[in-house]
């Protein structure tokens, strides 16, 4: 061991601060939740009074992670960090490292942070793992100087990837042996996930969803080690919430129409009292996939995507910030959740996998034995409003809405543990795969309550992941109010796609009718073209920019673009209605030829 600090004293590693900080507690509103540098949310002891996650400091999510699987030819693989099920595959670090440098940890960032600070040099040894930053200098390298030396960021600055008010990162990879792997046992596989949970915080509306919603982007990286390709790839994210004292009266479903899987009670809790909460799971970005005939035609009928040749018909999308803007994956699309399905503790009928294939046929949505659950023999087969048993589909346990209630409801309670399933989908050599899921929390004025306002906040944040993460939500009580928080506020939305080529939207609205101007600039500040110069309503808009149609009829070069809206600012230099407040917002834009 002295040895090795020696080998990494050298390499200047040592000189980290924290050393190696391979644990945190994140806090929102009401929030705590424990997360490590190995994949695991809540299942990790910072020796706290309670267990797990907790909402007002009380218990409500014992455990959370993943499953992953796959195939390598024929044969299958599972792996995941599902501490509560005995799985846990995965060690600090990238494919081939040395788990115990102390580079592998969680590396933490706040929108607070003064610009240039210690966390942001920090970063620096992320990157070298696989973190993500802006190139603002555009040097294809991570160095945050204070160029021009006015103590503050510019866009001609280079700046981590601060994907929240909150962000923490880390990576980790399938290194646990097979000997040492509990339950459900396997091989490595040469995957990496480089993970970042990120939170926002809306100080103006103490109710807004995203003040407790706890974010996790997964990039899954098939480093090419065993195979340059895994075909029917399946992702889960999965959960073991315990709602309060009383989590034996859990009771499951899910939302089809949000991509989420849930935790509920109907009872009150001898901990939380009457107004237990309820716990959503959203899938807000699933995995891409190219598939024949429905997202590209497949021109050559090689089964492949080939740009060149093939035509597109649809495109997937990675929102990655403000920052960074949105990746398009042309000829592909994003996966919505396909399936859910739970386990309940101890029960002979659906208890938790015990071997890969077992975890496999939950991830497809089916009991571990293969066979697909039957809604009209099963044992919770309540149904509400005249719905059918035959009538639902077998593959999302339990999607009816227990408020109204209406359709399958879970009437058996237990302690629930749930698969939001989405796949298949292929990891190619070095060629990553990102997944952004929410957990979101909420409490009501009665238990059911709870439920109706999580699942508001779930579409909520929907809308804000939508956006980019950009537009902060306010506090969302009902269906109506969803369609209209954006409505109340001016808004210059990021464009999209980005980066483009050649031509791209850009969108905004404005609450009040104005003079509205919408410009696109150079690096330098030469206007390239008038896009809008007219009175408006109020409403929202939307306009086309092509980079080969300018105000001087020249395709643009490849580079960076900045487009400004202002409201209110008319050419002919006054107000059309004095009441009105002035709007100014830029944002930047990339066109990739």
């Amino acid at each position: 061991m002295k040895n090795i600090l020696i080998y990494f004293f050298s390499l200047g590693i040592l000189q980290l601060s924290p050393l190696a900080q391979t644990s945190y507690l994140i806090k929102t509103y009401n929030i705590k939740l424990p997360i490590d540098n190995i994949g695991n949310l809540a299942y990790v002891d910072l020796g706290l009074e309670e267990d797990g996650g907790t909402f007002d400091d009380i218990t409500f999510l014992y455990s959370a992670g993943f499953l992953l699987s796959g195939k390598n030819g024929d044969s299958l693989w599972v792996n995941g960090q599902a501490g509560s099920i005995n799985m846990s595959t995965y060690l600090p670090g990238n494919v081939d490292s040395v788990y115990y440098d102390p580079r592998y940890k969680l590396y933490t960032l706040t929108s607070s942070s003064e610009p240039f600070s210690d966390s942001w040099l920090q970063w620096k040894y992320a990157v070298q793992l696989g973190a993500d930053y802006y190139d603002g200098n555009h040097d294809g390298s991570y160095n945050p100087v204070d160029l021009n030396e006015n103590g503050k960021w510019d866009v001609s600055e280079d700046k981590p990837d601060i994907l929240g008010d909150f962000t923490a990162w880390c990576v980790y990879n399938d290194v646990v042996p097979f000997e040492n792997r509990r339950n459900v046992k396997g091989y490595p596989q040469g995957i990496e996930i480089r993970q970042t949970v990120f939170t926002f915080y809306n100080s103006q509306f103490p109710k807004s969803p995203v003040n407790n919603t706890i974010f996790v982007r997964y990039r899954i990286i098939n480093s090419g080690k065993f195979a340059d390709i895994m075909d029917s790839v399946y992702f889960s994210a999965w959960a073991d919430p315990d709602i309060g004292l009383d989590y034996g009266d859990d009771l499951a479903g899910c939302d089809t129409t949000l991509n989420s899987g849930f935790v509920y009670k109907v009872t009150t809790d001898r901990n939380f009292g009457n107004n237990p909460p309820a716990h959503f799971i959203s899938l807000l970005q699933g995995p891409y996939a190219f598939i024949a005939g429905e997202t590209f035609i497949d021109n050559n009928s090689n089964g492949l995507y080939d740009e060149a040749v093939d035509i597109s018909l649809d495109t997937a999308y990675s929102n990655r910030g403000s920052i960074l803007g949105i990746q398009n994956i042309i000829g592909a699309k994003n996966l919505n959740m396909t399936s859910f399905i739970h386990n309940m503790k101890s029960t002979t009928f659906l208890d938790d996998p015990k071997n890969s294939v077992e975890a496999r046929n939950n991830m497809l949505g089916l009991k571990g034995d293969g066979s697909l659950i039957n809604p009209c023999n099963w044992m919770s087969r309540t149904f509400y409003g005249g719905v059918e048993c035959s009538q639902v589909n077998p593959y999302y346990c339990y999607s009816g809405n227990p408020i109204i209630p209406f359709g399958w409801i879970n009437s058996i309670n237990h302690d629930q543990r749930i698969f939001i399933n989405t796949g298949p989908f292929t990891l190619k050599k070095n060629q990553a795969v990102d997944i952004i899921v929410a957990h979101i929390a909420a409490r009501g004025t009665d238990a059911l309550n709870s439920f109706e306002v999580t699942r508001n906040n779930s579409n909520g944040i929907k809308n804000f992941y939508n956006s980019n993460f950009i537009i902060l939500p306010t506090e969302v009580e009902n269906e109506h109010e969803i369609g209209q928080i954006a409505l109340n506020n001016y808004h210059l939305y990021q464009n999209y796609p980005n980066p483009f080529n050649p031509s791209t939207k850009i969108s905004w609205q404005s609450p009040v009718s104005s003079w509205q101007m919408l410009k696109v600039y150079d690096v330098l500040g030469n206007e390239v073209i008038t896009l809008v110069d007219e009175y408006r309503s109020a409403g929202s808009y939307e306009v086309e920019f092509s980079a080969v149609e300018t105000r001087h009829g020249m395709s643009l070069p490849t580079g960076v673009y900045f487009y400004q809206l202002k409201i209110g600012y008319p050419s002919a230099g006054f107000l059309t209605n004095h009441n009105e407040q002035n709007f100014v917002q830029t944002k930047k834009m990339i066109y990739l030829k």
